[in-house]
């Protein structure tokens, strides 16, 4: 039997990276494995991007075969000052033991190091190519993540268009570029916000520096009678969605940089949730929409008063929509295809 050990991203393994990616496939095949013990020796090690890469890029992998699940962007971040200041970050805060300086290098040489690469979109999987020979696409696994209890009886305001929102609360930015545009709406109490997320916004990783969501959420958002927070946990997650009409997933630049080439996993979670999303339109949620055959993407401010127009005066669409996609989601993006991803990863190396 082969012996596996795994960095994850969070220590109890409760992190999302963990749970619907390498962990969950662990867990899901009831394949043995222990958390990585430099003492000991290994068949396979997966790291997740969590780990302290200023390790991994120089790890010694003698007969071990270094997997790296590397599921975020960060080779197409722009240059920011989180960015500049990222290496200095981690070894001030003792997730790195070494010093780099440069960390996007840092990335690459992790790639390097790596046997197998896994990632989830095209764009990223061309990039990575140049760093490894062996890269494979892989999305969340998401299908455990929604509570199947019987939310029928969960009262929707049905004057207003619902409007849903999950993820992590630093994320809430994203909503600069439609601010103004849903401001107007709840101006006119047309509309209801409900954000599924942390309470806290964790100010840098790895120092307990916070700022309250509810704070901010009051601070970007007028009528703040109308706009609802929620901690973000499974229950949650399912029960608010049944009390929406309409997912949203705003990118400030759907073009270039980090965000724009994200997978489409938030996307097929909200279907999966039985909401139709209005979305902007990156490379992989436009992928997404062209395998659904509906179109709700936004490329620029009209599109979206376009869209919350359109479904404030058509609400008998919103739930033939919902079901139409939720079964696109379970059929087209299914654990059982991610799964298989897993498996072939083992036999190819």
């Amino acid at each position: 039997m082969k012996k596996i050990a795994y960095v994850p991203m969070s220590d109890d393994f409760s992190a999302p990276g963990d749970r619907r990616r390498a962990y969950g496939y662990l867990k899901k095949q009831k394949i043995n494995f222990e958390k990585y013990n430099k003492k000991e020796s290994y068949d396979y090690i997966i790291i997740s991007q969590n780990a302290d890469l200023s390790y991994w890029a120089n790890f010694r992998k003698e007969n071990t075969k270094l997997i790296f699940d590397f599921c975020d962007a960060y080779l197409f971040e722009k240059l920011s000052i989180r960015k500049i200041f990222r290496g200095l970050g981690k070894f001030i805060t003792k997730q790195n033991i070494n010093l780099n300086l440069n960390y996007e290098k840092l990335i690459k040489k992790v790639c390097a190091n790596s046997d197998y690469i896994i990632c989830t979109t095209e764009i990223q999987k061309q990039k990575l190519l140049n760093y490894c020979k062996n890269v494979k696409i892989i999305l969340d696994m998401q299908e455990e993540e929604i509570v199947h209890n019987n939310y029928l009886s969960t009262k929707k305001d049905l004057n207003k268009l619902n409007l849903f929102w999950e993820g992590q609360a630093g994320n809430i930015s994203s909503f600069a570029n439609i601010l103004s545009l849903l401001n107007e709406f709840l101006e006119k109490d047309l509309i209801n916000l409900f954000f599924v997320t942390d309470k806290k916004i964790k100010i840098f990783s790895g120092i307990n520096l916070y700022y309250d969501t509810d704070k901010k959420l009051k601070k970007l958002f007028n009528n703040s009678e109308n706009v609802f927070l929620y901690e973000w946990s499974n229950e949650n997650l399912s029960k608010v969605a049944s009390k929406c009409d309409i997912g949203l997933i705003p990118v400030i630049d759907p073009v270039n940089g980090m965000y724009a080439n994200k997978p489409a996993n938030k996307l097929h979670l909200m279907w999966r949730l039985g909401l139709p999303v209005i979305a902007s339109s990156t490379p992989a949620i436009k992928l997404s929409n062209e395998v659904s055959g509906i179109n709700l993407l936004c490329y620029e401010k009209n599109d979206w008063i376009k869209f919350i127009n359109f479904f404030l005066n058509n609400k008998n669409d919103i739930k033939i929509l919902g079901k139409q996609l939720k079964e696109i989601a379970n059929s087209k993006f299914s654990d059982t295809s991610e799964l298989n991803k897993w498996n072939s990863i083992f036999k190819d190396i």
